[in-house]
């Protein structure tokens, strides 16, 4: 099951991957699934896809617009 990730483990993503996007983001999903990225990298890509989509829905996917705009900078 995927699972929402906190900007912790983002991060931790992020400094894995490097400037790779591609790795950063299978990072990401390895870490909301509770796999290891080896564990996706066998994957079929029709398998990664659909997991993919439920991560991105998960995380950047906003129903609430008035969210996205409330979230800048506090002053």
């Amino acid at each position: 099951q995927v699972q929402p990730i906190t900007v912790r483990q983002m991060k931790q993503a992020q400094r894995r991957g490097g400037t790779d996007e591609a790795e950063t983001e299978t990072a990401m999903v390895a870490v909301a699934c509770d796999l290891v990225v080896e564990d996706l990298d066998e994957m079929h890509m029709i398998d990664y896809s659909k997991v993919r989509a439920r991560f991105q829905s998960l995380n950047f996917d906003s129903t609430d617009d008035s969210m996205a705009e409330s979230t800048g900078v506090a002053g």
